[in-house]
């Protein structure tokens, strides 16, 4: 269950029961109907969004995505983004180097070293398949 839309879900659901307070058939205009449809519109949506698996990170941008190792819950897309100069420096690393480090401590050991591109790169010059440690196909 996805905890983080509970409040936006309650918000759109009481502002569903301010519409139906206000409605009366008598006074009911065409745009009112419309509200009423967004917001119901709206409240289903969150419903759904409630009933799906829990995000993996605390990305906006990624909330499924591979988390950063030894964090709670960071996002590794977006930490490796905000890291340019380690990420370049991760990036020019030797295939050879990393292929080593791989063979020797294994790809997770690989990763933290040099990062997750740099690996990938490694393995796809080594003709190897790439690294999938996050279980992502």
């Amino acid at each position: 269950m996805n905890r983080t839309v509970i409040g936006d879900l309650a918000a759109a659901l009481k502002a569903l029961g301010e519409h139906g307070d206000s409605l009366i058939a008598a006074t009911a205009t065409p745009e009112q109907l419309h509200q009423v449809g967004d917001t119901l519109a709206r409240a289903r949506r969150l419903l759904t969004d409630a009933g799906a698996p829990a995000p993996k990170t605390r990305c906006r941008r990624h909330p499924n995505g591979p988390v950063e190792p030894d964090t709670d819950g960071d996002c590794l897309l977006c930490r490796t983004r905000s890291k340019p100069t380690a990420t370049l420096a991760r990036r020019e690393a030797p295939a050879a180097d990393v292929l080593g480090v791989i063979d020797e401590l294994g790809t997770d050991a690989a990763i933290r070293r040099y990062g997750g591109h740099a690996v990938n790169a490694a393995l796809a010059a080594g003709n190897r398949s790439p690294a999938t440690p996050w279980g992502l196909a």
